[in-house]
């Protein structure tokens, strides 16, 4: 592993010392966010084609948040009351070139820090979602600049195996890529035997998720941010060095109805621990106050297997495998550090007419986990605390097991009318149901080819004691 390791890094460093003439025949390269390309305006300007497309989003967002007996009392807030526009620009140069930009600018008159109105100068917010170069050759493309991947499968599921973009936590969005945070680096895609490609990615600096606003509080008591009377958090981004690159490789093809993606991931955990090493924490004694450590980002190596296989054109299996190294440097039995994971999932997409249905199912294992890891009496406030710690982090302490399934049709002679239900179940080895999630959608289509459109979705989630509810409104123009 560690050989495998070394020659991936090195093959990623050689990337920017290659020379990047590049040839007369273009590769055919399809649309990379899965929205749709519909053009407003095209402009030609000598051998170079741009085309603009995007859309408006009038939206608003009602949360209503319980506690149960954590003791805060219940909440009803607005998360988002304004306009998202996404502006979407891709042009080409004769045969040779391809680049492609995506934006999104947010504008929401509640700051989802204190649930206030926002003050005028933090109304908008302008987002990158990409902004890359393609230079094409008959069987090679590099792109240059900041990317997305989408290592996914499994409608309704957030898939483990789609870990190329740190998330930004701090926005509600609708599609997964509106979350994802960019990686900026430089890929070398090679295209072979018809429908086989690898691609080794070199990214000099490797991002981190971004936490929600709306969980300060939590951090603050479990020692994220420092001491002054500001209260302003002590800064624990990673260092701004190569220590911190991030290394790629992806290998994808597929043979009839048989379809394959590995990939590999040497980078930095875009999930935090604790830095364990500033302080020991006697959970008895600090019960009731914070502990103010700081956050810390370590390494991590993971390798997956995405496969689907058609029987036929209305039902599609699919199998996913992921595992989570971390270094040998990080005492994963520390409770404040996580371990290393696998999981894997198994699904079946079935289409009947104009509806398709998803049934996944599937586990996180943690090897070497004890007894002490998972919550038997949650009444307990130590044991409560540690599920908190762990569950805000990001970090799997107890094998769990989870089910999903969605339902989505379009119904009327011009399918105006669209319904989606999805349902997803967590529960651990104990049998105890630790998570459930349910999303009923409904959306009217007041305009041919999806053009014009207005969606209502309630969002119920429990999760432990905490429940949560929003109410998704929004109308969306497609340009």
């Amino acid at each position: 592993m560690e050989f495998f390791r070394i020659c991936l890094k090195t093959g990623a460093l050689l990337l920017f010392a290659a020379g990047l003439a590049w040839g007369q025949t273009d590769v055919d390269i399809a649309g990379d966010d899965g929205a749709p390309q519909s053009v407003m305006t095209s402009i030609p300007l000598d051998g170079l084609s741009l085309e603009f497309s995007g859309w408006v989003k009038p939206i608003v967002i009602m949360e209503h948040r319980d506690f149960g007996d954590l003791g805060p009392a219940p909440r009803e807030t607005f998360e988002q009351v304004g306009v998202r526009t996404k502006l979407r620009l891709e042009g080409k140069l004769r045969d040779r070139a391809r680049l492609y930009a995506n934006y999104l600018l947010d504008y929401n008159e509640v700051n989802r820090t204190d649930r206030q109105l926002a003050e005028d100068g933090n109304l908008g917010r302008l987002r990158q979602v990409e902004a890359y170069v393609d230079l094409t050759t008959e069987s090679t493309r590099w792109r240059i600049g900041a990317q997305q991947r989408n290592w996914y499968e499994f409608s309704g599921l957030n898939d483990p195996t789609d870990r190329f973009n740190p998330r930004d936590n701090s926005v509600l969005v609708y599609a997964l890529e509106d979350a994802k945070i960019p990686e900026t680096g430089v890929a070398w895609s090679w295209f072979y035997a018809a429908n086989h490609s690898t691609t080794v990615t070199y990214v000099p600096l490797s991002g981190v998720n971004k936490f929600s606003p709306t969980l300060g509080g939590f951090y603050t008591f479990l020692g994220y941010g420092g001491d002054d009377e500001s209260g302003e958090s002590e800064s624990s981004n990673p260092d701004a060095n190569s220590s911190n690159s991030k290394y790629v490789l992806e290998v994808e093809g597929r043979f009839g109805g048989f379809t394959y993606l590995f990939t590999y991931v040497d980078g930095l955990n875009p999930r935090p621990d604790m830095a364990a090493d500033d302080f020991e924490i006697d959970l008895e004694a600090n019960i009731d106050r914070a502990v103010n450590g700081r956050l810390e980002y370590n390494r991590y190596h993971s390798p997956a297997f995405d496969f689907t296989y058609a029987f036929s054109e209305s039902a599609i299996a699919k199998l996913d495998m992921v595992y989570f190294e971390t270094p040998d440097s990080v005492d994963s039995d520390d409770p404040l550090m996580q371990n290393d994971w696998y999981e894997y999932y198994v699904g079946i997409e079935l289409h009947f007419g104009r509806t398709q249905a998803d049934l996944n199912a599937g586990q996180k294992i943690v090897p070497g986990a004890t007894e002490t890891d998972a919550i038997d009496d949650f009444d307990d406030p130590v044991a409560r605390r540690i599920y908190f710690q762990n569950a805000l982090l990001g970090q799997p302490r107890e094998t769990t097991h989870v089910l999903t399934f969605k339902l989505q049709s379009r119904f009327g002679e011009a399918e105006w009318l669209g319904y989606k239900f999805d349902v997803l179940l967590n529960w651990n080895v104990d049998g105890e149901v630790v998570r459930y999630r349910i999303r009923p959608e409904i959306a009217f289509f007041l305009a041919p080819e999806d053009a014009l459109y207005f969606r209502l979705r309630p969002d119920f989630d429990k999760s432990r004691e905490i429940t949560t509810t929003r109410y998704w409104t929004e109308l969306v123009l497609q340009f």
